[in-house]
């Protein structure tokens, strides 16, 4: 490289000596030669005032830390030294706006549209800042000057399309881009715009299929320009919106490594860690995008809910009532106090609510299977038959969207065990638990309960399947052994051997089962009197008023 810079002027142009120097200037900063790799860097614009890359690495480090004063006033040095050209105007141009300097940054760009006329990224430029001013029709017309220059300058294509969606024209913005893009459909940029504008109508609409058209269109814009880290992070947004976090986290880590970004990811890093069960580490990254926007009602609410999922309900309390101070109206977030309610036991508060958050969005089907929760712990008749209601609409739902059951499944064993109580809607619980175990089959209270509307019904072969089931998912499920026994007896013929030993099997796991010590006492009054005393007198023990007292009491006689 030394060698390369060592050739005379009439072996090295201007251009191939600043690209050396560039590439000198990145190798000393690997090395943390921070004050030669600057000196590079200058060097590298004085030889090339056109080289875009070294202009932009000159004030990255400033601009990454937001300190635009420094970066300012190393451009200036270079113009003062002689070194011009469109780029570094513009550079210039975006420090003062970042300093609030808007009529400055205007003056500067109107210069360099003066000295270079041929150059459209000046004329983008001052459309920008002109637009940052809401003028319109003034930035219209920057624009459109840049397209005369050269007519198929990307940025300000994407730059009309923007303004058109400003001035809510949408629709229009949509077949602008669609029209360039047939006539230039290798630009990239212009895949992202489009991928922007689908994004934004997804966010508006909820339609899933606009999240996958703006996902196609960021994926074909990085294919064509990898550069293009905006399109790489609205991607990685878009993938969280399509519940597919750990293709999410994979753009999100690579975007963090690249020198040429410096957004904040902190909160995209934590939803996507927080979807994949990484709480701690969510919480890490909510935290630190807190200490950046402490007033950030939607950065509240996702650091509120990762806290009530870490089990700390006062921290997540607290976050959350912020997010209700900032934003009454952000529904998400009563229903996430809610869930706060219903976790320390205080389901009434709970369902007032998960009730207002209802009253915002209606089909949301994760709302109503809580509020179901809620209203069924309150143990009254009107709430029970109000739960009812509740998870009646969710079965309903997941009957005809299966994607549901995912996260709602539970509703089709809640309801069931609610019709269980009633003979008239037996046949309905077997359909619920049936579906339940559709959705989750490693549940053993479901088989559990399954058996025993089976039992109930008489379908006593099938029950003894269920809790063959539920006692190998759960094998201390005494109740499930108790059930058994019961059942081997009412066979015909009856299995005493069979009822004995699941009767011992509920006792070894709940030795203060009543009903399991009465079964064994009249199964060994005949043949054991010792067993069958001690199983007498401890079922009277537990039992001394139960509806088998007085035979207890007659076989201890």
């Amino acid at each position: 490289l030394e060698q390369a810079l060592a050739l005379p002027p009439a072996r090295l142009t201007p251009r191939q000596k600043s690209q050396a120097l560039l590439t000198r200037a990145r190798l000393e900063a690997k090395k943390g030669e921070d004050d030669a790799s600057l000196a590079s860097l200058e060097a590298a614009i004085e030889a090339w005032p056109g080289n875009v890359e070294a202009i932009n690495l000159l004030s990255e480090r400033h601009f990454a830390t937001k300190n635009y004063e420094k970066a300012l006033e190393q451009l200036e040095a270079l113009e003062t030294k002689g070194v011009q050209s469109a780029q570094i105007a513009i550079k210039i141009a975006q420090c003062h706006e970042a300093l609030n300097r808007a009529d400055r940054a205007e003056k500067t760009l109107s210069r360099a549209v003066e000295t270079y006329p041929k150059d459209p990224t000046v004329h983008v430029a001052l459309g920008d800042a002109l637009l940052a001013q809401r003028r319109f029709e003034d930035a219209r017309k920057a624009y459109d000057k840049a397209l005369e220059v050269d007519g198929t300058h990307e940025p300000a294509v994407l730059k009309i399309a923007q303004l058109m969606v400003k001035e809510t024209k949408v629709p229009e913005a949509i077949e602008y881009l669609k029209g360039a893009l047939q006539a230039n459909p290798d630009a990239g940029v212009l895949h992202a715009g489009l991928a922007d504008l689908n994004k934004r109508m997804a966010e508006v609409s909820g339609e899933k299929s606009l999240l996958k058209d703006a996902e196609a269109g960021y994926r074909k814009a990085l294919a064509l320009e990898p550069a293009l880290v905006g399109a790489q992070a609205s991607l990685s947004q878009v993938l969280l919106a399509l519940d597919r976090p750990k293709e999410a986290l994979e753009q999100l880590e690579s975007l963090v490594q690249r020198p040429d970004f410096h957004g904040d990811l902190s909160y995209e890093l934590g939803v996507a860690k927080q979807r994949l069960g990484k709480i701690d580490e969510a919480i890490e990254h909510f935290d630190a995008a807190l200490k950046r926007r402490p007033e950030d009602a939607e950065l509240l609410l996702a650091a509120g809910w990762a806290y009530f999922e870490h089990g700390d309900n006062a921290k997540a309390r607290d976050l959350l009532n912020k997010v209700n101070a900032l934003e009454p109206k952000l529904y998400h977030a009563h229903y996430a106090i809610g869930r706060v309610d219903f976790a320390e036991g205080q389901p009434a508060a709970a369902v007032q609510r998960i009730k207002l958050a209802l009253e915002e969005d209606k089909r949301n089907y994760t709302y109503r299977y809580w509020l179901g929760r809620a209203l069924e712990a309150q143990e009254d008749k009107a709430a029970a038959k109000a739960a009812r209601a509740e998870y009646d609409l969710v079965v309903r739902a997941m009957r005809d969207d299966e994607s549901l059951t995912e996260t709602l499944c539970d509703a089709f064993y809640r309801r069931g065990v609610m019709e269980s109580a009633t003979f008239a809607e037996w046949e309905g619980a077997k359909k619920d638990f049936e579906a339940a175990l559709k959705c989750d089959a490693d549940r053993p209270e479901i088989w559990f309960a399954l058996a025993k509307v089976q039992e109930m019904s008489n379908e006593l072969k099938p029950a003894l399947a269920s809790i063959k089931e539920a006692t190998r998912l759960k094998p201390d499920l005494a109740a499930a052994y108790d059930l058994a026994a019961g059942i081997h007896l009412r066979s015909r013929p009856a299995d005493k051997r069979a009822a004995q030993r699941m009767s011992e099997l509920a006792i070894k796991h709940d030795p203060d089962l009543a009903a399991a010590h009465f079964r064994l006492c009249e199964i060994h009054v005949s043949s054991n009197r010792g067993l069958a005393r001690k199983h007498c007198a401890r079922y009277l023990e537990l039992e001394p008023k139960g509806l088998n007292a007085d035979t207890a009491r007659e076989y201890l006689r």
